[in-house]
């Protein structure tokens, strides 16, 4: 028998992954004198429409309710923050990878550290170091905040770098791989030809044995 909140935890954890609706954080917003003036104003206007009421839908109020409403959620590209730009910087494949590697946390962000001190003769290791104990810290400092969500969308937004490495370890997996499967159709052969010549030379010493037996009776 199914549970009771069966169902609401599926959609609880599916409008988690995908939500209905996205609106821009306020941490990705630019919080410049003009950016910041125009969102109030906007602000501003939405209030006084609600306010007032809507007199006619022929009047203008509606579309300008609409675009005012949108403002706040949705504002214009100049008045966004760049991912590249502090508090994100999110420049390199290493800042995208130390992301992913917090959000799964606890074991796995502690695996990625051993393994980039092992890596650190041949590789500088330090920045992603560096951006994982980063991101490690917001979780810690306000889990479940906007700017969590600021951070999920920027990495969302700069997966493209990590695009090359993932081609890079696709095709050493698959060097690896033909590698293993050469090895293995070679040492068949091999071990058919050490498997042979054991046969043939106990073969040989049970006829020598025999014949020892035969003149001996």
């Amino acid at each position: 028998m199914l549970p009771v909140c069966l169902w609401s935890d599926v959609t609880t954890a599916v409008y988690a992954v995908f939500p209905l609706s996205l609106t821009v954080p306020s941490q990705l917003k630019r919080p410049t004198r003009e950016c910041q003036g125009a969102l109030d104003t906007s602000a501003a206007l939405c209030y006084e429409l609600l306010r007032d009421g809507f007199t006619t839908v022929f009047d203008g109020s509606i579309p300008t309710y609409a675009r005012c409403f949108v403002e706040q959620d949705y504002p214009p590209p100049e008045c966004l923050l760049s991912c590249r730009e502090p508090p994100f910087a999110y420049t390199s494949a290493a800042d995208v990878a130390a992301w992913l590697v917090a959000e799964l946390g606890g074991a796995p962000a502690d695996a990625a550290r051993e393994t980039a001190k092992f890596l650190v003769k041949l590789t500088d290791t330090e920045p992603f170091v560096s951006a994982l104990n980063r991101r490690e810290a917001i979780f810690e400092r306000q889990p479940g905040s906007s700017e969590i969500s600021a951070h999920r969308i920027c990495a969302f937004l700069s997966m493209y770098m990590l695009v090359p490495y993932v081609l890079v370890a696709f095709l050493l997996l698959a060097y690896a791989f033909a590698l293993v499967a050469a090895a293995a159709g070679s040492l068949f052969p091999l071990l058919l030809l050490v498997c042979q010549v054991f046969a043939s030379v106990t073969t040989g010493d049970d006829r020598d044995i025999e014949e020892e037996i035969v003149e001996l009776g």
